[in-house]
């Protein structure tokens, strides 16, 4: 089997695709903007710093972190309201879906003497949330809030490793699968390292930072991965930063590859405002992912969190070269874990779940790109598992919001032949960003 070539440039079929995109709009998709009907016009994002002040008559304009219960109630970390003295508490918020204020805590005494309190919360998907601080302030602990029962539960605290390298507990997921299954926390600070650990402060792995000026982490229930969430890395065409969220792989110890931006706020003073902590939540069938962004105000801005279909017999796929935005000439389509050979790329607008099988595909099989809507983007080599398809996304504003759904049919090859029966990928799906 000689070289073979693209079939159709990508960035041409993206083109072609967007005349088509009402066909797919609205579906959900990794890194579109999730609105919330309960929220002011249904919309992606909740001014909680004005809905706290018209709550409370006070202006907390420092909320830093935020995260989804079972239940549907937003909880926000925020320093103390602005109003001069040192001394009054910093505070945790409950807000319910429609955004208004139904439970107001102080948070633990001695977050007092910190000039921020508790940075990035973290839920463990049923009752405790976490947080930290300052370490010199905490007494070496993350605390422990429980949202049934409204109080600070200090036999369910995290005890912070000795040998941390940075002085604060900012970024923060939980894990409930980490240290066999009893539960962990995953921290990072600005550049520093990416630490797990466990109730007991046992450093449990260490890897380099993926995320420069980072303040948020969440925990992805679905691809079991960790995100964080930062200032730096990113640019707009127009060399703008944004806040931009990394996807961090624990079985590699590595980016995945996987990022999304937060919402642009063109008009803030900082251009997409800065980025504060953030978590993923689950809402029904709807995965979506919560972050701080402060602009002129403090906003909690909801993205949908979701990529992978349902498993297939092949490998899976990924996103590489930068987050999808128009202009982005690096960005780049991938399989993982491959069967050696060649893979045909396809990609389109319509999501669809087709069981096939022998004699043509291993049982097992099936298809997630409707071809009626879509293009065969081309055949490339799978060395070591990994296919890449250079996927150029032109400078069109018409791109802008575009759902695609991508997959791979993976062809084994031998002695220069295909091999049936093939295998087929699972698929990915994202949204062009609305930047």
């Amino acid at each position: 089997m000689g070289k073979v070539q693209m079939r159709i440039p990508i960035s041409l079929a993206l083109g072609l695709l967007s005349c088509l995109s009402f066909a797919n709009r609205g579906r959900a998709q990794l890194g579109k903007f999730l609105g919330n009907p309960s929220w002011p016009s249904g919309s992606h994002r909740l001014d909680v710093q004005s809905a706290l002040k018209t709550a409370t008559g006070l202006d907390y304009d420092g909320v830093l972190g935020c995260a989804k219960d079972a239940a549907g109630n937003l909880w926000l970390s925020a320093r103390r309201a602005t109003d001069g003295k040192f001394t009054t508490p910093h505070k945790l918020f409950r807000l319910d879906k429609t955004g208004k204020l139904t439970g107001t805590f102080d948070q633990p005494v001695v977050t007092k003497a910190s000039p921020w309190g508790i940075r990035d919360l973290a839920y463990d998907g049923s009752r405790y949330l976490y947080g930290g601080l300052e370490i010199s302030v905490s007494g070496g602990r993350v605390f422990a809030f429980d949202t049934k029962n409204g109080i600070w539960n200090a036999s369910k605290d995290f005890l912070i490793p000795s040998q941390l390298s940075f002085s604060t507990i900012r970024a923060l997921a939980y894990d409930p699968a980490g240290d066999g299954g009893k539960g962990s926390l995953w921290t990072s600070d600005w550049d520093g390292p990416i630490l797990e650990f466990s109730r007991t402060g046992k450093v449990l792995r260490t890897f380099a930072g993926i995320q420069g000026d980072c303040f948020g982490a969440a925990y992805h229930p679905l691809r079991k991965t960790i995100w964080f969430f930062g200032q730096s890395g990113c640019k707009s065409p127009q060399w703008r930063s944004w806040v931009v969220a990394r996807e961090f792989d624990p079985s590699t110890g590595k980016a995945s590859g996987l990022m999304v931006l937060g919402d642009p706020f063109p008009f803030a003073r900082t251009f997409g405002g800065k980025a504060g902590g953030m978590e993923f939540f689950q809402e029904g069938k709807t995965l979506g992912l919560a972050m701080v962004q402060q602009a002129e105000f403090d906003h909690v801005v909801q993205l949908n969190g979701r990529f992978d279909t349902v498993p297939s017999s092949g490998g899976r796929c990924l996103l590489d070269g930068g987050p999808a935005i128009i202009g982005n000439s690096n960005f780049q389509m991938k399989l993982v874990g491959g069967a050696p050979g060649f893979a045909l790329l396809m990609i389109g607008l319509k999501e669809t779940n087709v069981s096939v099988g022998l004699p043509t595909f291993k049982t097992g099989s099936r298809l997630f790109v409707d071809l009626n809507l879509g293009f065969l983007g081309g055949v490339l080599p799978v060395s070591a598992g990994v296919a890449t398809a250079p996927a150029p996304i032109p400078l069109l504003s018409s791109l802008k919001g575009l759902d695609l759904v991508f997959q791979w049919v993976e062809i084994p090859v031998v002695g220069g032949k295909p091999l049936f029966p093939f295998f087929s990928s699972r698929g990915g799906v994202f949204s062009i960003h609305n930047g």
